[in-house]
């Protein structure tokens, strides 16, 4: 795993861990998504939640 998806894993489990946001994230009525912005195509890749956990998944 890369730095950058460390990071993006890491911000997940913080704001997923607040008391606030967690029943939301929890229950389906907010999802928190990491994104990538592609210097060479100039395009953005969404990082879905499960790269978020630790496990590798994007999706374009």
């Amino acid at each position: 795993m890369d730095a950058v998806t460390e990071h993006m894993r890491r911000v997940w489990a913080h704001l997923a861990a607040e008391p606030d946001l967690a029943a939301r994230i929890a229950n389906g009525r907010l999802a928190v998504v990491g994104a990538r912005y592609e210097l060479t195509s100039l395009r953005a890749n969404k990082v879905s939640r499960l790269a978020a956990e630790g496990r590798s998944a994007t999706a374009a």
